[in-house]
């Protein structure tokens, strides 16, 4: 058997910073508030502050304190330690755009707003959705 040498392939993923001290925070990506709707993520308070854990096709995944949520480049959530995503990833420079623009699978996402009463804007046209 040969043995070989693998370098990561620059795939681009959306993460976010999760602290024991803060959790998440208040200003989450649709597709992390979409998981936590539908249970997937789950953030919880402990004795020693916030924690979240992630249902996953292994089962369930538990975050140790200082940790990222990553969304993968099929969708898949996962959780990461703050010590390994920061050896792991590096930033993306993104547009100076204000405004964000969220990928909308399937009309999932507009699915998901009309059940819950949420009213769309015309800037939602089935692929991004203005916000």
């Amino acid at each position: 058997m040969i043995f070989m040498k693998y370098v990561k392939k620059p795939i681009i993923i959306e993460a976010v910073h999760f602290t024991k001290e803060g959790g998440f925070g208040d200003d989450i990506p649709i597709w992390l508030h979409e998981a936590m709707l539908e249970g997937v993520v789950r953030e919880y308070r402990t004795i020693d502050g916030m924690d979240f854990d992630v249902r996953t096709l292994e089962g369930i995944m538990r975050s140790n304190g200082d940790s990222y949520i990553i969304k993968g480049a099929k969708g898949e959530l996962y959780p990461c330690r703050g010590d390994i995503f920061e050896e792991t990833y590096s930033a993306v420079d993104q547009k100076e755009d204000s405004k964000k623009h969220y990928e909308i699978p399937d009309n999932k996402l507009l699915k998901w707003m009309n059940n819950h009463n949420i009213q769309t804007s015309d800037s939602c046209n089935g692929e991004y959705c203005e916000f």
